[in-house]
């Protein structure tokens, strides 16, 4: 597994490939206990770190700071995403998702709500993606591992580290104001509310920006 797209080994900072030979995907390969094992494992506990997390991996990165604090300088969150009972609930569990999923697997869809999902429909998933390698197949997939992730919404409750957190300034309603000033309620988080030009704010105006703050935090 290979963590970076640029092919030109010179034109990177780092090479980073994984020392893991097989992969096999579980479920439990998205639960945040197992991430942060695993990420560990491959570090230097005697190094510090500055974790970045971006889109549906930010909940991975925070995770991973609030097990080893000592490891993690600060995090940089690009962007935020949601994580709370009541927006995993909402995009999961209403009539909805499940008119899309039936739409994909017909009648058992029952087994593709994420309560019910086993290692067993993931491999047929998978499966079907490799014979059919239709669209719809890895929509679902994604889907799916988006609904692993945000069902762990009970696990994050606050920072232990320095947090910098962007956020799409689009996205920001009263609710989520006050959500975030819950989670922030130790003081470690700082929130930049942005109008941004990309969905990824790593391609976004921002991310000169961005990129200065974190080498200027690794250089002092």
């Amino acid at each position: 597994m290979n963590y970076t797209n640029v092919n030109d080994k010179d034109k990177t900072n780092w090479f980073y490939k994984s020392s893991i030979k097989k992969i096999d995907f579980e479920i439990e390969d998205l639960y945040f206990e197992n991430y942060a094992e695993w990420v560990y494992k491959q570090i230097d506990p005697k190094k510090n770190y500055i974790a970045i997390g971006i889109d549906q991996g930010n909940h991975f990165a925070k995770f991973f700071c609030n097990t080893y604090p000592k490891l993690c300088i600060a995090m940089y969150v690009l962007t935020d995403r949601n994580l709370t009972k009541k927006s995993y609930e909402k995009a999961f569990y209403s009539d909805t998702n499940y008119d899309y999923i039936k739409s994909i697997v017909g009648e058992n869809y029952e087994n593709y709500i994420i309560k019910n999902l086993t290692n067993k429909t993931i491999h047929d998933l998978l499966d079907k993606i490799k014979k059919t390698q239709n669209d719809k197949y890895v929509q679902l997939l994604n889907g799916l591992c988006k609904g692993i992730i945000r069902s762990q919404y009970d696990k994050i409750k606050y920072m232990k580290v320095k947090t910098i957190i962007y956020s799409d300034v689009n996205t920001l309603t009263p609710e989520k104001l006050e959500e975030n000033k819950i989670f922030n309620e130790n003081n470690n988080c700082t929130y930049y509310y942005i109008v941004d030009d990309d969905y990824y704010l790593i391609h976004g105006k921002y991310a000169d920006e961005v990129y200065n703050n974190i080498y200027g935090l690794v250089k002092s």
